[in-house]
Formats: C-alpha cells, sequence, structure tokens
C-alpha cells in the first residue's frame, strides 16, 4: 500500500470559466477531504469590481491576476480549515503559473499577519504525466451540493478579499 504524503488540491469550477455558477476548492489526502466554495453572487460581485471587460486583449494580464488572487485566497482559507492535513500540498496548475501562485499566496498569508509559506507549507505543482488528483471528484460534488463545504466564502470574506486585491494590484 503506497501511503501519500501530500495532500492534493484542484478546483471544481474554474473561478473565470463560469461566472454564474459557483467555484469549489477541495483538499484531499486518503479518505480525508476539505472544500471551500464560493458563490456565484459573491464572484459576479468581484468581477463587477476587478475585471476589466472592455479590451479583453490589453486587460487580460490584469484580468488573470484577479483571479489568481481569488484562488490563493481561496487556498488559504482551505489551508486554515484543513489545519495539519495541509502542510505539504500539491496544487494542480489550472489557477495560473507557480510563481504567481506562490508570490499572491505569500501576500495573503502576510495580510493576516502570518508567517511565510515557506514556514508553514510546503507547495508542489502537480507535473504533467501525474495521475489525476483525487480533490477533483470531492471538489465537483461540493460544486454540485451533493456534499456540504466545510467552508463558505461569506460578505466578510469578500471584504477583505476586496482589500487584499486593492492592496497587491
Amino acid at each position: 500500500m503506497v501511503v501519500k504524503i501530500w495532500a492534493e488540491v484542484d478546483m471544481g469550477n474554474q473561478i473565470d470559466n463560469k461566472w454564474n455558477k459557483d467555484s469549489c476548492l477541495a483538499l484531499k489526502k486518503g479518505n480525508k477531504g476539505f472544500a471551500v466554495k464560493i458563490r456565484s453572487k459573491d464572484k459576479k460581485e468581484l468581477r463587477k469590481k476587478f475585471i476589466w471587460e472592455n479590451d479583453p486583449e490589453k486587460n487580460k494580464k490584469h484580468n488573470r491576476r484577479v483571479i489568481v488572487i481569488i484562488y490563493c485566497f481561496m487556498l488559504y482559507k482551505l489551508v486554515k480549515v484543513s489545519g495539519d492535513l495541509g502542510r505539504k500540498i500539491k496544487v494542480c496548475n489550472d489557477a495560473g503559473p507557480p510563481w504567481s501562485i506562490n508570490k499572491y499566496l505569500n501576500s495573503i498569508f502576510r495580510y493576516y499577519k502570518e508567517p511565510p509559506i515557506g514556514k508553514s507549507i510546503r507547495l508542489r505543482f502537480r507535473a504533467v504525466g501525474d495521475p489525476e488528483s483525487s480533490a477533483h471528484n470531492l471538489a465537483r460534488k461540493t460544486m454540485r451540493g451533493r456534499k456540504k463545504e466545510d467552508y463558505l466564502v461569506n460578505k466578510r470574506d469578500v471584504r477583505e478579499l476586496e482589500d487584499i486585491i486593492r492592496k497587491i494590484l
């Protein structure tokens, strides 16, 4: 029997794929799993405030940064909810490049006055040949409402996220 030492993280619905659907980020290690969900109305509110839509080619870089920051915020909440299970995390590459996830996740940790991610958690990013993430099914089930999320991003969190986005950008 192979013992997994890395918890896997995967997204149920990409943040920018469907703005009118909920998004869910799940962490799974063995038979334990945790999920963080953001509702579509909160995503639409963030989209209205931070996503530039007038010239898509010109604003692509800015919009991608905002989406990665939202992803990192959800990842931060997921790490907090999962406790010690979220110390060694294997992240799926569907949000953005590894350097940007590290950078923005560190910024969020600094916002909450916590030590940088290298001290408390280790991140690894999925390689091309890796098998499908075990957290993907959990994320999809949570997104579709078949499983209850462990943490739901609420209005206070959205206000904090807005403040974080303003400080980073």
